[in-house]
């Protein structure tokens, strides 16, 4: 029989109108949840928030209502930064406008003053009353009067890290903050759900960014053992307070490879069980992507929460889409890769020539004069459609990301296209037993997140997308009715094994050629065990499942009576490899179709769909024929669901 593989590896070509056009074929399965509940979307207010909070009541209702409005950005997630400036005593300088956010004492020994702050305040309670929902408090300094320089825009002293904070004053920090919570939730009515204390503390290689008279903003390095007796403190201040609803984040590094070597030091310090999430900032990770898998790794495993809430790119023009690309990209790739249950763009707005999704300039400001830029329209292809509390589903296009909101069962699908040509998506819907109206919406140099009319869909749920040049789709997919689908593989997670002669093995697994393949305890993508094996040059390896593939397997909504059903497979996994030629794939009566495995060594998420009968011989594989050199490949969470006719 003849194998049709649909999957973005395999492009297929169809004369349209005389010209070539690709058609990208990939599927969802609603079956394989990768992200169980998504926290939503975000901004922080630093530093924007003082500026607009002073403007005009038509200029600030504008923004706000452009940022958070259901109808607009849908942002419903704030991260409010607690100030360390004691206000008009900049002892090291100037700060960029609205960076030097008011302390609300002046001293350890101070009076608070809750009348400080009234701009960033405003701007807060305003978004709350649009809808905002989640509340974040973080610190890029403590008070100046706790720090060694004496300044809340670092240290100009002991280059490269610049610290500007002694361990002995944690306690002290560690107050102050948790007594401004403490204020906003019980005399404001504004809950902090978490609290982050830092805000990129080791920097780059541990090379400090907050140096002073140097830096233009609030930040402060820290060396990690002092970190650590800041989270202490911080714990230990918020269960005297009785602060029950505060969670611990840490530690917003500059970048992934830095947060896990800061995540691996606090929970070697034996300090897991003190903070509940993870933050981190996104710069420089282009170089680095073999590491967003490890962080998602760790926080799943311990049971932290992983939260991407710091990224920007300069502001383009609604008509280049540079901006809006670049956050659409990072957006695919952030939650594809690294799974966050939040992505938080940095600064939202900007006073002109920033990284704004709008442009307001802080002078002379009237609502015509503020500009949208291209990074608006293309995050409201994401924020809008995909709601606070959905699950992310998975997709086998890797320029897409699905989503379902359970509360009213409503599928979305945002593809990008960041080429220079056109392209056709194709995504089969046929796990999915049946699917409502259709609804697509576009933004590209010419469109501005424009609903447009829909596409059609076939009999067997299947809808193709036409995306323009670097543009960004977004398919809203109504009342989908969800098959519930048996994994038609064994053990798919690698959980059960069995011990032969000291070795590990997985059960329904067939292990062939190779030494000490089998199983690892070591970097599972998800639970204790993962499907693994050494590739070793010349030699072959391989993981390897015969499909017991009955009538029972068989949709109960299938109108086929016969005990020979035909139907379409869906099969997924995680796999990663550090050598190259390792691919994932499936043999139907021998015939193969397979994809190969990126050899960076970083788990990815790789699907095929394939045509079979119930009585046909199906084997799954995973295997490396011989590399040049030697390495290791892994898989995991291996799914194989199916839709008869």
């Amino acid at each position: 029989m003849k194998v049709n593989l649909n999957s973005i590896i395999v492009i297929a070509s169809l004369l349209v109108s005389g010209y070539g056009q690709t058609i990208e074929y990939s599927f969802v399965d609603p079956n394989v949840v990768v992200q169980e509940v998504f926290d939503g979307w975000g901004t922080s207010l630093a530093w924007w928030a003082d500026m607009v909070g002073g403007m005009d009541s038509e200029v600030l209702e504008h923004v706000v209502d452009a940022l958070f409005s259901p109808s607009k950005l849908n942002l419903n997630i704030v991260r409010y930064v607690i100030g360390g400036t004691t206000p008009g005593n900049y002892t090291c300088g100037d700060y960029r406008d609205g960076a030097a956010t008011e302390s609300f004492k002046d001293g350890p020994d101070s009076a608070y003053d809750w009348t400080r702050d009234v701009r960033q305040r405003l701007i807060l309670e305003s978004a709350k009353a649009k809808g905002a929902n989640r509340f974040e408090a973080f610190s890029n300094s403590p008070p100046q009067w706790a720090t060694i320089s004496g300044c809340s825009k670092g240290n100009s002293r002991n280059p490269p890290l610049h610290p500007n904070f002694e361990s002995t004053n944690s306690a002290v920090f560690a107050d102050y903050a948790t007594e401004v919570i403490k204020y906003f939730h019980e005399v404001l009515n504004i809950t902090f759900t978490s609290y982050a204390p830092f805000n990129e503390p080791f920097g780059l290689h541990g090379i400090g960014s907050w140096a002073g008279d140097l830096s233009q903003q609030e930040g402060c390095n820290m060396d990690r053992p002092t970190m650590a007796s800041i989270i202490q403190s911080v714990h230990d201040a918020k269960v005297a307070k009785n602060l029950s609803f505060l969670k611990i984040a840490i530690s917003d590094e500059t970048q992934v490879n830095t947060q896990i070597q800061s995540y691996d030091y606090f929970v070697d310090a034996g300090l897991s069980e003190l903070f509940s999430q993870v933050n981190v900032h996104g710069y420089w990770d282009q170089i680095e992507l073999s590491r967003k898998d490890l962080l998602s790794m760790r926080c799943s495993k311990a049971g932290h929460g992983l939260w991407m809430d710091e990224m920007g790119w300069g502001g383009t023009p609604i008509e280049n889409m540079e901006q809006g690309l670049n956050i659409a990209n990072r957006i695919i790739l952030d939650l594809r890769k690294m799974l966050p249950s939040a992505w938080v763009y940095w600064q939202v707005v900007e006073g002109g020539g920033g990284w704004g999704l709008l442009d307001v300039p802080y002078e002379n400001t009237t609502v015509d004069i503020i500009k949208y830029n291209s990074g608006y329209y293309a995050m409201e292809q994401f924020s809008q459609h995909i709601k606070q509390g959905s699950k992310l589903l998975y997709t086998s296009n890797e320029n897409a990301i699905a989503a379902l909101n359970p509360t009213d069962q409503k599928l979305v699908i945002v593809i990008v296209n960041p080429e220079s040509d056109e392209t056709t998506q194709e995504f089969d819907l046929g796990l999915f037993d049946s699917v409502g109206s259709l609804t697509l919406f576009r933004t590209s140099p010419s469109e501005q997140h424009v609903n447009l009319p829909p596409p059609t869909i076939s009999a067997g749920n299947k809808v193709q997308i036409v995306s323009p040049p670097q543009s960004i789709s977004t398919l809203e997919v109504s009342d989908v009715v969800l098959v519930s689908g048996e994994n038609l593989i064994q053990n798919g997670d690698f959980e059960s094994v069995e011990e032969i002669n000291g070795t590990i093995y997985p059960t329904a697994w067939t292990v062939q050629g190779g030494t000490n393949n089998g199983v690892t305890l070591e970097n599972s993508w998800r639970g204790q065990y993962s499907g693994s094996f050494n590739v070793r040059a010349g030699v072959q390896s391989a993981l390897v499942q015969n499909v017991t593939f009955d009538q029972k397997y068989v949709s109960s909504s299938s109108s086929s009576s016969s005990t020979v059903a035909a139907c379409t497979l869906y099969l997924s996994a995680w796999c990663s490899s550090s050598q190259g030629v390792t691919k994932f794939g499936v043999r139907v009566n021998g015939e193969e179709a397979s994809v190969d495995i990126n050899r960076n060594g970083a788990y990815s998420s790789y699907g095929i769909s394939f045509s079979a009968n119930t009585e046909d011989n199906i084997q799954v594989f995973f295997e490396n024929p011989g590399a040049l050199l030697n390495g290791i490949a892994r898989i995991d969470n291996v799914f194989l669901h199916a839709k008869c006719n």
